[in-house]
């Protein structure tokens, strides 16, 4: 305690002998400091507080993160801490510790399940039917409105989470199962926070397609992978004008027998299995363009895991690729051709991920 009283005093002072600099370059400065500090130097002055809290520095100051830590996805288990592991770490320590984000589940939840990160906001389901959305860097949360007061018994089947840029918005999507009048139905919403309210998704937009688990975010669109007895499809759901539509595959080679989605950097990408023989990695490098798609690496199936066990979800700056397989991290090394189990301290086994960064993004 004595010496995070120190570590404070210290920050301060330094804080007092910056507040004198011409405003521009007090920004600059600022912009480039982790959240912690930051919210002690709202107490510096009221100038300070006021502009920390500008949407403007907000922004800035995103654009700047470069904390990145990974959420780990709990399984749906029951549990009373969202934990999160270190990205470097994972990519360079034989053992990687688990932290918990403390004071954002108060209770203990019969489920939690990861929908997405975004922006530095994480979206989580509680139970299957309850949304939280915080920022464990401010350590603010919010409790969702229900999606509908006269529904009692349902359950969130698919659902997603990302920003709408056009209209400085963030939406929550949900595809939501019910029993009513004897049978089970389903519904379509979409959440708004700048108007804190869910609205409707036309039944004749949702009911042709048959997808569930979390969407992927990226370019102003939410997708998942759907399939029937004989084709796949990459569909989308753009938050701007709130319609859904498919992405144009690669040109897959023959005998894909299953097909699993991520984002890897910026990018979409497609992790393909052809009879648990070996598995094909593909990204899209840009967004929305069939002939962009590429195809990164062919990987040995080196865990025996069906590809229903494993999942994309990060790239290294040296080109490592990150995998969940079964519940255990693996990274691979295209540089030696090499795989290598990632171990985690004081945390269960997982089934997801989700990159985190740092940010002052508001729940209100």
């Amino acid at each position: 305690m004595e010496r995070e009283n120190t570590s404070g005093s210290i920050e301060i002072h330094i804080a007092e002998r910056i507040v004198h600099f011409p405003r521009e370059i007090i920004e600059e400065i600022l912009s480039r400091l982790p959240v912690k500090p930051l919210l002690k130097f709202r107490c510096v002055s009221k100038s300070w507080r006021s502009l920390i809290d500008t949407k403007r520095f907000i922004k800035a100051h995103l654009q700047n993160s470069a904390k990145k830590r990974i959420l780990l996805d709990p399984a749906g288990r029951q549990l009373k801490q969202l934990k999160n592991c270190s990205w470097c770490s994972l990519l360079n320590e034989t053992v990687t510790n688990s932290l918990a984000f403390d004071d954002l589940l108060n209770v203990e939840w019969n489920s939690i399940n990861l929908v997405g990160s975004c922006n530095g906001l994480v979206c989580i389901l509680l139970d299957r039917k309850t949304v939280l959305l915080c920022n464990p860097s401010t350590r603010m949360s919010k409790k969702l409105p229900d999606v509908e007061d006269d529904i009692r018994v349902m359950e969130f089947i698919s659902y997603g989470f990302g920003y709408d840029e056009s209209s400085d918005d963030y939406n929550v999507f949900a595809i939501i199962v019910f029993y009513s009048a004897g049978a089970f139905q389903t519904i379509g919403r979409i959440y708004s926070l700048k108007t804190n309210s869910w609205k409707a998704l036309k039944d004749e937009d949702v009911s042709p397609y048959d997808f569930d688990g979390a969407g992927k975010f990226l370019s102003g669109s939410l997708h998942w992978i759907t399939a029937d007895d004989v084709n796949w499809d990459i569909i989308s759901f753009d938050l701007k004008g709130k319609v859904f539509g498919k992405v144009q595959q690669p040109s897959y080679s023959k005998g894909v027998t299953f097909q699993t989605l991520g984002v890897i950097g910026r990018c979409l990408s497609v992790l393909c299995d052809y009879h648990n023989t070996h598995f094909d990695v593909w990204v899209m490098e840009e967004y929305g363009v069939k002939e962009s798609w590429v195809k990164v690496v062919t990987l040995s199936n080196f865990l025996h895991h069906s590809i229903s066990e494993a999942s994309l979800f990060c790239r290294g700056p040296n080109g490592e690729i990150l995998l969940i397989c079964g519940f255990t991290f693996v990274i691979y090394y295209p540089k030696y051709s090499v795989f290598r189990h990632s171990q985690r301290s004081n945390t269960d086994s997982v089934v997801g991920a989700d990159v985190y960064v740092e940010s002052l993004v508001s729940v209100y």
